[in-house]
């Protein structure tokens, strides 16, 4: 029954398992960014080179982040419109005004951020340095390129999921990231310079923007000319005004990502921010497996939302949470005796492996697993608010554990920070959402599918502490499956009787 509920919701949007398919290619592509990124950039401008390509990225992320949820709330609105009969041209005449006037203030920002005694808060550099590296320059044309790629591929290339093909708008993200890859290694390759990599990825970035833009100008049945004198910009201000609770929300996310090992080195020292950064990659290997399998299923949700088909919206979140629980279970318990062997081939034995702190990570990204639908759902009906509250009891309770892992000295507490972190602000989701559906049927279905989660935590939090052996880890993980799926099994043993 199950199976058969979610499949059949699959069918409602046929464009699912080429999302899929896509989503696949970019963790693929992500995989081979992860292998040969860092070894081609220090061969070619040496650690200190790759060392001022992370700094600007950093901060072109963090102007980046400015324009996210404007660009979230505008495309949310076309979306909603779309399903609820509205004229969802105004809505993207209103979305492309909004765009411009932040993107306007993106550039104001940049030029701010490019001098030099900005720059100097961000680098440890002197006058020659600055002057030969080209600070200001590089950050400029960086930042330019991703304000103007931004707009295609977060607003744009989006107006495809009304229509049931958030294939495409997801395959379309994906060639950016491979484009971008090629791009920046071949400039930095050929050029020994971050100078000209920017150069070369703004010219790249550009063509891309004007390819995607005829490209969806030709493919989609919506007025998308770009005309100044069709702007009503008290409209553009106001969704920017209604947008912006979402922005900060997206700006304290993208402060979370990137910021979080700066906390790290703050608390501990700088060498435990590479024994973080790496067992978290281990982690968010999994996590990015399920945000592909989320992401193409928010234009159903968004579609039962608008339409108030609120069983609708029950039913595919309790089978994603499900299925996507299993399988993260099943995944974890498979490979963790081989974790170990890989982390030190993959360090070459320069980084100690902790079993207690993947532990702890693993337990924080099966939480996020569960709430990622959740929160997604929540940004994609614009209830900023609430996302803004969520990220930041997030952020408050595991930067305080981080630093008090860091002063007693427990690389544990960096895993332990994260967990808790996630399990805190999915219990004030989990009330949110409850209360969204104004019923108990909610929450019933909330604590079902979590409780197999808290169970096999449990389980592996005492095997990383040595207090339950692999087999039994097995066999209790096992067990707990079949209690939770009894009724699926029996239809299955059934059906083949």
């Amino acid at each position: 029954m199950f199976f058969r509920n979610f499949l059949r919701k699959i069918k409602e949007s046929p464009s699912y398992f080429m999302s899929l398919q896509w989503g696949v290619s970019s963790i693929v592509i992500n995989f081979f960014k992860q292998i040969l990124f860092v070894p081609i950039f220090i061969q070619s401008v040496g650690k200190d080179g790759y060392a001022f390509w992370l700094i600007i990225s950093a901060i072109v992320l963090m102007v980046r982040a400015i324009n996210l949820g404007q660009l979230y709330y505008s495309s949310n609105v076309i979306n909603l419109s779309y399903h609820q009969g509205k004229d969802v041209n105004e809505a993207i005449n209103t979305g492309q005004g909004a765009s411009l006037v932040m993107m306007l203030f993106q550039v104001l920002v940049t030029f701010i951020l490019c001098s030099k005694t900005i720059l100097r808060s961000f680098l440890d550099y002197n006058d020659l340095q600055f002057s030969e590296l080209k600070v200001g320059e590089s950050l400029f044309y960086l930042s330019i390129s991703l304000i103007i790629y931004q707009y295609t591929t977060m607003f744009m290339v989006r107006f495809f999921e009304p229509l049931g093909k958030v294939n495409i708008t997801i395959k379309h993200q994906t060639l950016g990231e491979l484009y971008d890859f090629i791009v920046t290694i071949v400039g930095i390759y050929f050029t020994k310079s971050v100078y000209y990599t920017c150069i070369f990825l703004l010219i790249g970035k550009c063509l891309q923007s004007i390819y995607l833009f005829f490209y969806c100008k030709k493919n989609l049945p919506f007025d998308l000319k770009f005309n100044f004198n069709q702007f009503d910009l008290s409209k553009s201000f106001d969704a920017i005004k209604k947008s912006f609770i979402l922005s900060i929300s997206f700006i304290i996310e993208k402060i979370y990502e990137i910021g979080l090992s700066l906390v790290v080195s703050r608390a501990y020292n700088s060498l435990t921010v590479t024994l973080f950064g790496t067992n978290r990659i281990i982690s968010n290997s999994a996590l990015r497996v399920s945000n592909i399998a989320t992401t193409p299923l928010m234009p159903n949700l968004q579609k039962y939302f608008s339409l108030n088909q609120k069983t609708q919206i029950l039913d595919l979140i309790s089978s994603f949470w499900k299925l996507s629980g299993n399988l993260l279970i099943v995944g974890i318990v498979v490979f963790t005796p081989i974790i170990p062997r890989i982390f030190n081939i993959w360090t070459l034995g320069k980084i100690d492996f902790n079993i207690q702190l993947l532990a702890f990570l693993l337990i924080a990204i099966l939480f996020q697993n569960y709430s990622m639908i959740l929160s997604e759902f929540i940004k994609r009906v614009n209830m900023g608010k609430i996302i803004l509250i969520y990220n930041i009891i997030k952020i408050s309770i595991t930067v305080s554990v981080l630093f008090l892992g860091g002063y007693i000295n427990n690389v544990v507490y960096l895993g332990l920070s994260l967990a808790l972190g996630e399990i805190t602000s999915l219990i004030f989701l989990i009330y949110c959402v409850s209360r969204l559906f104004e019923g108990r049927e909610f929450l019933s279905i909330a604590i079902k599918y979590i409780l197999p989660l808290v169970i096999f935590s449990t389980l592996y939090f005492l095997y990383s502490c040595n207090k339950l052996p692999y087999t039994y880890l097995v066999v209790l993980s096992l067990s707990s499956f079949v209690i939770f799926n009894i009724e699926i099994l029996k239809k299955i043993i059934n059906k083949y009787k």
